[in-house]
């Protein structure tokens, strides 16, 4: 199963006006192109190639779900990208984010992720 942020047209703004806050810490991580819903990638043929998998049946799920900024920062805490970030660095990243949502009219975000599952059918002999 894969799992990734998708931008539809009617993505939150915070998520644009985040950037400047990963720009100021110098993220290396972070390029800012927002992904639409169908422009993300179709992974069946890298299942199908793991050789662990056939008769591969993929189905795409969006779904939102409301987060307060320490659930969100909290969330954030599970991506790679942000759990090997240097310390100091998020220590600048993550007040930055809380701020930006509690200082909204809306104090939590929604983030739109697709969801991919892949269903095994038969391992390999």
């Amino acid at each position: 199963m894969s799992c990734s942020h998708v931008f539809p047209e009617d993505f939150d703004p915070f998520f644009s006006e985040i950037q400047e806050a990963y720009g100021a810490i110098g993220d290396e991580f972070r390029t800012w192109a927002p992904l639409r819903p169908e422009e993300a990638p179709d992974e069946s043929a890298n299942i199908e190639g793991s050789g662990l998998f056939k008769d591969i049946s993929v189905k795409r799920y969006l779904w939102s779900t409301e987060y307060p900024a320490d659930e969100y920062i909290d969330l954030l805490n599970t991506c790679s990208t942000h759990r090997t970030m240097e310390p100091s660095r998020r220590d600048i990243l993550y007040p930055e984010i809380r701020q930006g949502i509690n200082t909204r009219s809306e104090t939590a975000l929604r983030p739109t992720l697709r969801m991919s599952p892949s269903h095994r059918h038969a391992a390999r002999p």
